[in-house]
């Protein structure tokens, strides 16, 4: 008897010692929260822009403080200024207007709710530290996406202004539920209902 409640405790166990490894660090799940809010940002953006008209994207306080994140959302919205027309320029020499980009936040934020043992890593002998899985008898992981951005276009020779448009917000979210160790749902709201089936 004791035998099968101690096959019954730790069943959901077997099977399960994992080593989590992202390359790059991030997870997909992560990258595609920034990217998709700050698409959801940059669709808000109106640049009130000429078509023909020359411009230099200043960058400079943009990916200053976001990175590689920044450089995503700097070719989406050279993109989007391509298409409605206006030229982009190496430099502000050869530009007739400077449009110069910022962001107050393009980051994601966290919180999870857990009944049950975290995941920890356990030394083995020989082989380093691996992971043990989560078991939990409840658990929500909630992800969201937030890029908050805007763009003020001047003169490249006057200095004037010739567009500003206010700070936009783009939000992304995903929603991981677990109960009693097997049974969850994944949602969220950045790929199709059948991109999320497939991938449970």
């Amino acid at each position: 008897m004791r035998v099968a409640i101690l096959f019954l405790i730790l069943l959901p166990l077997g099977g399960c010692i994992f080593n989590r490894v992202t390359n790059p660090p991030r997870t997909a799940t992560e990258q595609l929260l920034i990217s998709s809010a700050a698409d959801r940002a940059i669709d808000q953006l109106h640049f009130m822009l000429p078509a023909g008209t020359r411009v230099f994207v200043d960058v400079h306080n943009f990916t200053a403080a976001n990175g590689d994140d920044a450089k995503y959302a700097t070719a989406v919205i050279e993109d989007r200024l391509l298409l409605q027309g206006v030229a982009i320029m190496p430099d502000a020499k050869s530009a007739d207007v400077i449009l110069a980009l910022r962001s107050s936040a393009l980051a994601t934020n966290s919180h999870k709710i857990l009944i049950g043992v975290p995941a920890m890593g356990l030394p083995v002998p020989l082989a380093g530290t691996i992971e043990t899985p989560e078991i939990a008898l409840f658990s929500w992981d909630s992800q969201k996406g937030v890029a908050q951005l805007a763009a003020t276009s001047y003169g490249a020779r006057d200095g004037t202004l010739r567009s500003s448009t206010g700070s936009v917000t783009g939000l992304a979210k995903h929603d991981k539920k677990v109960i009693l160790f097997v049974f969850g749902s994944t949602r969220n709201n950045f790929e199709s209902p059948i991109d999320n089936k497939l991938a449970q």
